[in-house]
């Protein structure tokens, strides 16, 4: 009998073991963490983390915890692997953390182990090498797990639980002071008189969710004549109105369906998603025009986005939506009362929710229990809510969650949930691989750009950009980056590299080069001999590309791109992206010529917009381009850094310079190309021109001549100029003392020598340099002292001062 039991047991156990090893392989790893007073199961997409001090691991725990993760590494080919990490690594049962292990191609058992002592800054990265590729983040995409743990499950509830109260805007009525809850703020009422009418109002009032189910408002007015009542007072709510539309064109809205299914809008309001069926029953195109062009100023949630439309655009959109209307939202409402109305919003608790700006004396009269007293079988979380209680159609499953949450609140910020949470709040699956393909699919150079490694790829400076000031990367696609508001996901500027378990910030940078190095490195992104023709498909400065395929602009990459992301890039685009347009350059390179070459086109992106002009620039990229060749140009133009009375010269072995007519003084040089006058002469003009080099000396602001006195700032006056060899020999008064100054390139080396003439001074001449700390001076007549150059006066005096770059 026994023999039978063991029997029975070992394959009962087959069985389960089988059933394991058939179910599907699913993203992530499973993760067990405990606190010591809590302790959670969870799925999480990798074994990486970068936390402050009073952040966890997960939200559920306190900041010191100890945390397992469990699952599969699937290798693709079998070789030489060698992880590193701050944690124990665990290969089929055995350790692998920072040797070498021979491992065959399939499913590996992975273990992760790591433990968090004290508050103190923790990070976590996991990284590999082969002997096929150079080291590199784990990719979320060859981790996985077979089958969760029931506990999963819960902490999954617990979860959910967290999103309905916040979605909800449970705080909203019930306080949680303290909390690490953010609450959904409603639109902004002050003028929806302006955008929905009397009658629509009524008909959502009583239940929004019969007209959309993704309404997260609940029902709050049971009776219709308090319904009536708001109504009517709501909707003469209204400012000075939106502008007449023109009308009605069927051009336009045509044009408005066009644009509905490219910008963007079809992420959100696609298949499945929130329903704007009966749109032309609650309001005008005019009225949805004005919301559509700056939808933030309406509803600060940022549910609905700013795409950055046109007022052209946001008409013909806004005309193509309200050929849609809902007959159940157009039947009369009963008349109400509007000064009855104004005291039922007050006291129904409208006013927890939504703003009302000018409302006077009206006063929000609704209060609640806070939100750790709640009891989930009685008020808004009843099966069937009654008396005040708003009423949320709460499933089962849902009212659960909730109260799951309730028995069991979040106790730290944890950066990796709380990256998911965002970006799952403004939907940035819907455009953006992460975790799994995005929800709508895409022409070729039209997909948005995937999400997996952006914490290792972008600085948070450009990240900032892009969320919170609108910068696009990639200007032809037709699909915008949505505005959501600072406020809403600021956050993110920081979690894009904290779940990544990258350094937070900026990432590493290289060493400053200097101009030669930047021009001779310049050479690689450019056509000809020794270059590989970057310019064919990357834009530059603004300008558009050469070629059919146009990626993002060189100008910009080192500002968005950490440099270890850029050279992992570089050495194997397909191994980060598969499928990308960008060659593989260096991959039948030997190893150091491509290290070499790497290294160089990293030196040429860091000079930012001073990148030197690559060869084979487009015709139509340098119709604005001053570039000097064999001889001088002197350029009279509104120039960056200086006075609207500037003088720019460029001279043959890039040297420039600024000189400022209006205060008779040099102001700056740089080295490299000279000036890109774009700004001064495209589209209307009148804005500044753009030095196209790295500035290697800046003047102090003041003059560097004095007479006499050498801490008396001299009247100056500009009696303009004169070519001598082509370069402009500069003539003012200075304290009535006519000057002439030519400005040349230094005889050696990168720097300018100034030629200064005085025609009796009849007093000691100073020269002040100043701060001078990147460049050397000397003199002709004599030596500075503490920044200062004597020359004694007389009948005339004539001296030279190079200035040399260190």
């Amino acid at each position: 009998m026994k023999r039978f039991l063991t029997f029975v047991v070992v394959a009962l156990w087959c069985v389960a073991m089988a059933g394991a090893q058939n179910a599907p392989l699913r993203p992530g790893l499973v993760a067990t963490a405990s606190d010591g007073a809590r302790k959670v199961t969870f799925v999480a997409p990798a074994a990486n983390f970068s936390l402050a001090a009073d952040q966890s691991a997960h939200p559920q725990l306190k900041p010191v915890f100890s945390i397992e993760w469990n699952g599969v590494l699937n290798l693709v080919r079998g070789g030489t692997y060698t992880i590193t990490g701050d944690a124990r690594v665990f290969i089929d049962g055995q350790e692998a953390q920072g040797k070498p292990v021979q491992l065959e191609a399939g499913e590996r058992a992975l273990r992760v182990q790591y433990e968090r002592k004290g508050n103190a800054p923790a990070r976590l990265q996991l990284q590999w090498q082969s002997d096929f590729f150079k080291p590199e983040p784990i990719p979320a995409s060859v981790l996985g797990h077979r089958n969760a743990p029931a506990e999963a499950a819960k902490t999954a509830a617990i979860e959910r639980g967290r999103h309905l109260v916040e979605e909800l805007n449970c705080i909203a009525c019930h306080k949680a002071g303290g909390s690490l809850l953010q609450g959904r703020q409603g639109p902004d009422l002050s003028r929806v008189g302006e955008r929905a009418n009397a009658n629509w109002l009524f008909h959502w009032l009583e239940n929004p969710r019969h007209f959309r189910a993704a309404a997260v408002m609940p029902v709050v007015l049971a009776s219709a004549n308090d319904r009536a009542d708001a109504a009517a007072y709501l909707a003469g709510l209204k400012g000075n109105g939106p502008v007449a539309a023109p009308a009605p064109n069927a051009g336009r809205a045509a044009r408005g369906k066009e644009l509905f299914n490219t910008v963007g809008c079809q992420a959100c309001h696609g298949e499945g998603g929130v329903s704007l069926a009966g749109m032309g029953s609650k309001t005008t195109a005019a009225a949805l025009a004005k919301y559509l062009e700056n939808p933030l100023a309406v509803d600060p949630s940022g549910r609905m986005p700013h795409l950055a439309l046109s007022g052209e655009e946001a008409l013909a959109i806004a005309e193509h939506l309200v050929t849609a209307r809902n007959g159940g939202f157009e039947k009369p409402a009963p008349p109400g009362n509007p000064a009855r109305g104004r005291q039922v919003v007050a006291s129904s608790g409208c006013l927890n929710c939504h703003t009302l700006k000018d409302a006077g004396d009206l006063k929000n009269t609704f209060t609640a229990a806070a939100l750790n007293e709640l009891q989930p079988a009685r008020g808004c979380l009843a099966e069937l809510s009654s008396g005040r209680a708003p009423r949320y159609e709460l499933s089962a499953n849902e009212r659960g969650a909730i109260a799951a949450f309730l028995a069991s609140p979040d106790v730290s910020p944890a950066p990796v949930q709380d990256f998911h949470r965002l970006a799952a709040r403004f939907n940035c699956v819907a455009c953006h691989e992460l975790n799994g393909p995005a929800k709508l699919s895409f022409e070729v150079n039209q997909a948005p750009p995937p999400l997996p490694d952006a914490g290792n790829k972008l600085r948070a400076a450009w990240l900032d950009q892009v969320l919170n000031h609108h910068k696009r990367i990639r200007p032809w696609m037709a699909l915008r980056m949505p505005h959501f508001g600072p406020d809403n996901v600021a956050p993110l500027v920081q979690l894009f590299a904290q779940q990544a378990g990258a350094e937070p910030g900026q990432g590493a940078t290289i060493a400053a080069a200097s101009p030669e190095e930047i021009q001779a490195a310049g050479k690689i992104i450019g056509q000809g001999e020794g270059g590989l023709s970057c310019i064919n498909c990357h834009d530059f400065r603004g300008e558009k590309s050469g070629g059919e395929m146009r990626g993002p602009d060189m100008t910009e990459m080192y500002a968005r791109i950490r440099v270890d992301w850029l050279k992992r890039w570089l050495r194997e685009p397909s191994r980060i992206q598969p499928g990308t347009a960008m060659p593989a350059f260096f991959s039948d390179l030997p190893e150091a010529q491509a290290e070499r070459m790497i290294q160089q086109i990293v030196v040429a992106l860091s000079a930012g917009s001073n990148m030197p002009i690559p060869q084979g620039l487009s015709e139509a990229a340098q119709e604005y381009l001053l570039l000097v060749k064999d001889e001088p140009i002197t350029f009279r133009t509104f120039i960056q850094d200086s006075s609207p009375r500037s003088i720019a010269v460029g001279l043959p072995g890039a040297q420039n310079f600024c000189f400022d007519a209006e205060f008779c003084r040099l102001r700056y040089a740089w080295t490299g190309d000279f000036l890109d006058v774009k700004p001064v002469w495209a589209n209307r003009g009148g804005a500044q021109a753009r030095i196209l080099g790295v500035k290697f000396y800046t003047a102090p602001d003041s003059h560097s001549l004095r007479i006499g006195d050498p801490g008396k700032e001299p009247a100056v006056r500009f009696k303009g100029y004169q070519l001598i060899n082509k370069i402009p020999e500069f003539m003012y008064e200075l304290d009535g003392v006519l000057v002439r100054e030519l400005i040349a390139k230094a005889p050696t080396g990168r720097g300018l020598a100034r030629k200064f003439t005085l025609s009796a001074p009849g007093k000691d001449v100073w020269y002040v340099a100043g701060a001078a700390r990147d460049v050397t001076l000397t003199s002709t007549a004599g030596k500075f002292v503490d920044g200062k150059l004597k020359i004694p006066g007389a009948q005339n005096v004539q001296f030279e001062v190079t200035i040399l770059a260190k």
